[in-house]
């Protein structure tokens, strides 16, 4: 009797959790007491983007060098049904509404001042030019295309949708102008994130370890400009009776003593300034109303510049662009600014080919399910290289490698140097015809039988006037 078959037990269900902190929907992984308000961290980090020069002039950078990367599509082989693969997407990479550079900048600036970026998948169908710009399509085809890969505001989020697993279901979001509660399934979005640390949806804002810096920055720029207000301005000081700050004084004194304490806080020197004031004085002539502006002596023992130049330095380090700073205060070579900036260069890249990632395990497979097309051979995005090589050094590489024998003649290594050097690719063979080709190839043995013919004739030349000398 033949022994049965073993059963496979798999062991599917999933007994321990990952830790997340959250509770219907609301994520508490945020430590700092003030941050913990999701309204609040988020509208704090916002303000610090858009407020702070050094912050401001790093996500500029990182947008300039996200703007530069160029974006291939990548066939699975070179099959003829993969190149059209390749091609489809292709032309539905530069088919929808909003620029494909646009769409990655827009991800990134959720990325760097938020920690995650929530994106909507919109489809339509390619039915050619149409008035309406959901429907339009420059291709009439029928075939099922993005329309946009919209984001879907931070600052709208209600909560996440987990599963039991804590596995993400979705985001619910609470967004203007109607304040409706929508639901996103992550079936129909992408979230892209700088962490994945916990399972958590929101991952970490570039800004969150700037935070402290900025925080203190600001106190102190406020302080500053007090100080510097205060010591140019001065400090006035108004003498009064004595008698009109007693409480027995006369209503009319009283009302007299609190009008001029409102002046003494709220006078400024502004382009137009000054004080009347009525002439009294007791009975043996002294002034009783007098007014003094004080002024500061001497430098304070704490120079706000360098202090405010401290945390500027702290905040771009935390975001690896220190390179924004060097030469600022005379201190900086080249060389270490270009390190800096290639160790940047380098980060963003990485970030690049996350993004990347997400739409090629994602949005890609989606796409071609829609339109009914196999998904054992997808095609995938590549981002290019977002700083250019350094010439000097790859033209020494080239040249010892080229005197330790090695040649560079196949046509991808020419076109890689010479796209680095922005020339312009190699010209391509020209193809001939069938005809073309024996015509050239019957010529070229014709050549060779006659150089054959002339060597041989040079031979027999070079015997007999051997043998005439014998």
């Amino acid at each position: 009797m033949a022994e049965k078959e073993k059963k496979i037990r798999i062991p599917g269900k999933e007994l321990g959790s990952t830790g997340l902190k959250q509770n219907s929907g609301i994520v508490y992984e945020e430590e700092l007491r003030k941050l913990q308000s999701y309204s609040v961290r988020h509208r704090i980090f916002k303000q610090m983007a858009e407020n702070d020069p050094v912050i401001g002039a790093v996500l500029y950078a990182i947008e300039l060098f996200v703007r530069s990367a160029e974006w291939f599509v990548q066939p699975a082989s070179d099959k003829p049904e993969d190149e059209e693969n390749k091609t489809f997407l292709e032309e539905v990479m530069n088919d929808m509404s909003s620029s494909w550079e646009d769409t990655i900048a827009e991800i990134f600036n959720g990325l760097f001042v938020h920690g995650f970026s929530y994106h909507e998948l919109v489809y339509k169908l390619r039915n050619g030019a149409n008035k309406s710009p959901s429907l339009h399509s420059k291709l009439n085809d029928g075939k099922v295309g993005w329309r946009k890969i919209a984001i879907r505001d931070q600052e709208s989020l209600s909560r996440w949708i987990f599963d039991k697993e804590g596995g993400l279901d979705g985001m619910e979001q609470l967004a203007p102008p109607d304040f409706k509660l929508v639901a996103i399934p992550i079936e129909k979005a992408l979230l892209f994130r700088t962490s994945i640390r916990k399972g958590n949806p929101e991952g970490i804002s570039l800004l969150r370890k700037a935070y402290r810096a900025w925080y203190f920055k600001e106190k102190i720029e406020t302080y500053e400009a007090i100080g510097v207000e205060r010591n140019l301005a001065g400090m006035h000081v108004i003498y009064v009776p004595a008698e009109w700050a007693d409480e027995s004084a006369a209503d009319g004194e009283k009302a007299a003593f609190e009008d001029i304490k409102d002046v003494a806080v709220n006078v400024k020197r502004d382009e137009q300034e000054g004080m009347v004031f009525p002439s009294l004085y007791d009975e043996f002539g002294n002034q009783l109303l007098k007014i003094e502006l004080i002024k500061s002596e001497g430098k304070h023992s704490s120079n706000a510049n360098e202090i405010i130049n401290r945390y500027d330095q702290r905040i771009a380090m935390t975001m690896l662009a220190q390179f924004l700073l060097l030469g600022s205060d005379s201190v900086g070579s080249f060389a270490l600014s270009s390190s800096h900036t290639e160790l940047f260069a380098n980060a963003v890249g990485v970030l690049l080919d996350t993004v990347a990632s997400v739409f090629n395990r994602h949005a890609i497979p989606r796409l071609f399910e829609l339109n009914g097309k196999s998904l054992e051979s997808l095609p995938k995005f590549v981002p290019g290289d977002i700083e250019k090589p350094d010439l000097a050094k790859l033209g020494e590489f080239v040249s010892k490698l080229s005197g330790a024998g090695i040649t560079f003649s196949d046509p991808d290594t020419q076109n890689f140097l010479r796209e680095a050097a922005s020339f312009p690719p190699a010209p391509e063979e020209e193809e001939l015809p069938d005809d073309e080709i024996n015509i050239r190839a019957k010529e070229a043995e014709e050549e060779e039988t006659l150089v054959e013919g002339v060597k041989g004739m040079r031979d027999d030349l070079k015997k007999a006037i051997i043998e005439d000398k014998d």
